[in-house]
Formats: structure tokens, sequence, C-alpha cells
């Protein structure tokens, strides 16, 4: 045996015999300081705790750096408290912890003169040589753990909302909705899109807390769907349309999507973005639905006037500004940077080319359904 092995294995010796109760202190501190590890029991952490010890201990009394073995060894810690849900801060707390009671320890056996100064700062360095490996291997064991949980979960949740809004009945169970949402509760089913976007920044978005209140949401083609017990308050960004369908108890809720549904593909026909219902929508999801009908509404209100005639297509433009405006001529004029009599012509024009009245109110209803089903036919 060399010198130097029979020094340290000296001043290991002075220390050995208070390793359990550095366990003992470590582990109890962690359970009366850390209510993240309420639920684990005292001798599972304390048992934790003598295993990386020792193996460090073994390590330092010959010499040598950590072996692969060890490593992998000591990287339980970390993969065990990922599955139990203990935040990463928390499980570095202990080691600190058990790096304290160790300094507490030197510290006594130097102030009774069983070590010396010099001897006490060796060990100290010692101990932070194998504490940065020991804390390194835990910490990525815990990524590695967290970050396949985190997949399971995300695969969990996808299948649930799916689940609820595709099948009908097909509520899960009520321990996996307790996970996300309240299960009692009346929901409105969602569909996001953004154009030719991507939908996982989208996804990141409304996973934002704050975004959506008893939510769950999950990729779905090339959307984002999912049921929040409110309508959304957010502000999506520009080009975004959510649709919102109307609020069910989950086992309706396959219905309530099926209107969000509608609701998207309507505001996409037409250009339309934010937060929307079908009340949002009412003339544009008819004209794009009951396609025969708008058509028959086109034939009388729009093709006597259509753009390839004289000015028809000003006269148009006219007719639907003067309706945007609530039958306001003034404001029309305004709209459109023309002067008032210009926009009463225009309206003349239209009712004689169309041989319809713009104060009947019946009239109104079916001219403005006919420029809708005009404007997404030429879309």
């Amino acid at each position: 045996m060399g010198v130097e092995e029979a020094r340290r294995q000296s001043l290991v010796a002075a220390v050995a015999h208070r390793l359990p109760e550095v366990v003992e202190n470590a582990a109890r501190r962690a359970k009366e300081g850390l209510p993240e590890y309420a639920e684990i029991a005292e001798a599972e952490i304390a048992g934790g705790i003598m295993a990386d010890l020792t193996r460090a201990m073994n390590a330092l009394l010959a010499g040598r750096p950590l072996s692969d073995d060890e490593r992998a060894a000591m990287g339980t810690i970390g993969d065990t408290r990922a599955r139990q849900r203990v935040p990463m801060e928390a499980m570095l707390r202990v080691y600190r912890f058990t790096i304290d009671e160790i300094f507490t320890v030197l510290w006594e056996e130097s102030r009774d003169g069983r070590l010396d100064h010099g001897q006490v700062l060796g060990l100290m360095r010692d101990v932070w040589r194998y504490a940065d490996p020991m804390m390194e291997v835990a910490v990525s064991s815990y990524r590695h753990r967290e970050l396949r949980q985190t997949v399971a979960d995300s695969q969990r949740r996808t299948a649930l909302v799916h689940s609820v809004l595709l099948t009908p009945g097909g509520t899960g169970s009520a321990a996996a909705l307790a996970a996300w949402v309240t299960p009692g509760g009346r929901f409105v089913a969602l569909r996001a899109r953004h154009g030719d976007e991507d939908a996982r920044q989208l996804l990141l978005d409304l996973q934002v807390p704050g975004a959506l209140e008893d939510a769950a949401v999950a990729p779905y083609e090339d959307d984002v769907v999912g049921f929040a017990a409110s309508r959304p308050t957010i502000v999506p960004p520009d080009g975004v349309v959510i649709g919102v369908g109307p609020a069910v108890a989950l086992a309706e809720l396959p219905r309530s999507f099926a209107i969000a549904s509608r609701v998207v593909e309507t505001a996409t026909a037409f250009g339309r973005c934010g937060v929307l219902s079908l009340a949002d929508l009412p003339l544009e999801a008819i004209a794009r639905a009951d396609g025969d009908v708008a058509d028959e509404l086109v034939a009388r209100y729009v093709t006597p006037v259509a753009p390839a005639t004289a000015g028809g297509a000003e006269i148009l433009e006219t007719v639907r500004a003067y309706l945007a405006q609530d039958l306001a001529v003034e404001p029309a004029a305004r709209a459109l940077f023309v002067h008032a009599n210009t926009v009463r012509n225009r309206l003349h024009r239209y009712e004689q080319a169309t041989g319809s009245s713009l104060r009947s109110p019946a009239t109104l209803a079916g001219i403005e359904l006919a420029l809708r089903r005009h404007a997404l036919a030429r879309a």
C-alpha cells in the first residue's frame, strides 16, 4: 500500500463511522423540509443516499473516478424521482443536504482534534470532486425519464382528446379525464387552424397556463383540437382561427366538435380569423353548406349585375358596403371614398337590374346570403 493510499484510507476511516448519521440527518431534512418528498418513505430516501455515498467512498478509497457501472447505478435516483414526479430542484436539494451534513461532520472532527485543517480541506475537495458527477448523473437520468414521461403523457392526452371528440360516447375513463379537466362539467369543443403554418407552435400557445380554462388539447391532422370549460378569451395571432362549438356535457362533445369544425372550415373559406362560433358566421355557414339555395339566390341577386357587366363590380361593392353600414348611405360613402349621391345612384341601378327592393327585410337577407356565396365562389 502506497503512502497516498494509506493517507486516504486513514482520513476516510476517520469519518466513515459517522456516515449513518449523515444519511439519517439528510433524509430527515428531506422528509421534513421538502413537501415534494411527503409521500416518499424516509427509509427509501435514506437508502438511496447511503447507496450513493458507499459507491463514492469506494471510489475515493481506491483513488479513482467513478466507474461506468457506479455512475449507471447512481442514475437510479434521478430516474426514480422523475417517475415519482418529484421536481428536479427538490431532488438536487437532497444532494445539497447530504453535502452539508458531510461538511458538518468534517468541521466537528476538526474541532475535536481528530482531523487537522489541512486534512479537512483535502476531504472537502474530495467531496466536491465526487459530488459533481453524482449530481450530473442524477440530472441526466432524471431528464431522460422526464422526456419519456412527457412523450407518454402527450400520447395519452392525444388519444383521450381524440376519443372524446371523435367517438360518440368515447369520453374515456374518469380517472384519465381527471388529469386534465373536471369530468362533471360542461365544455365547448375547439378546433384551431393557422393557415399553412405548422400546428406545433399553435399547440404550444394553447397549452400556456391561462390560455384555456380546464382544457385538454392535442394535434389532429394539421389542426389543434380539444375542449375547454369556456370559450377562449385569448387573442390569437394573426392568421389563426379558433372554431368554438356549443357548451355541452362530455358525452355530447362529438356534436360540439362537428360544429367547431364547420366554423373553422367556413372561416377559412371566407378569410376570417379570431375566436369564432357559428353565431359569428351564420350567413357564411349557410352560404357554404346549402349550395343549391345559395346558388339560386346568386342567380337572382348577383348575376344581373355581375362584374362582367358595365359597372357591375362597383355596384356590388356598394351594396356590400351599404349592408355592412346598417343601410346607412353616408357611412357607406365614407367607407368607399365616394360621394353619397354616387352610393344612391348605384343602389338605384342595383334595384333596377335585379327588380328587388333594398328596403324589404326578407329581400335584404337573400341579398346578403347571395353576396357571401358569390364571394366564396370567387375565392
